[in-house]
């Protein structure tokens, strides 16, 4: 099944004890993607939690997707991705909750993520979320 990776969920190993790969497997998902916009956020957290989340993205190796226009116009797997560009423009606030909300509707893509107003979002429009409880990945 075909999950987007919101921000916040890449950092669940860094946060928790947990094996990520490992509970994405149990739950059955095998296509990773986050959006451009949620990389970019990534790009903006402090050196820790962006080391870690980049070494996440290597393993889980998720395809980056840029939508405009309800089209995907763009997908490059991470490990192609040229992370030597500019990534100093910011991302605002809600902005990539916006655009997951979107892109998982429209294409009827899965939303992993721990951002609980998202969550609800998500589930009131009928997408599938992967959240985490009592440290253990559960679907909703």
């Amino acid at each position: 099944m075909k999950l987007i990776l919101d921000t916040n969920f890449v950092l669940v190993p860094l946060r928790y004890s947990l094996n990520l790969e490992f509970e994405l497997n149990r739950l059955a998902f095998n296509e990773f993607f986050m959006l451009k916009e949620c990389l970019l956020e990534l790009m903006h957290l402090d050196e820790r939690e962006k080391i870690f989340g980049r070494k996440m993205l290597l393993r889980l190796d998720p395809k980056i997707i840029e939508f405009k226009n309800k089209k995907i116009i763009n997908e490059v797997p991470y490990h192609e991705l040229d992370l030597s560009l500019d990534w100093s423009s910011n991302c605002k606030s809600g902005y990539c909750d916006e655009a997951i909300l979107k892109v998982a509707k429209e294409f009827g893509f899965a939303v992993a993520t721990l951002d609980k107003k998202l969550m609800l979002e998500l589930v009131k429009n009928g997408v599938r979320v992967v959240t985490l409880s009592n440290n253990v990945l559960k679907l909703v």
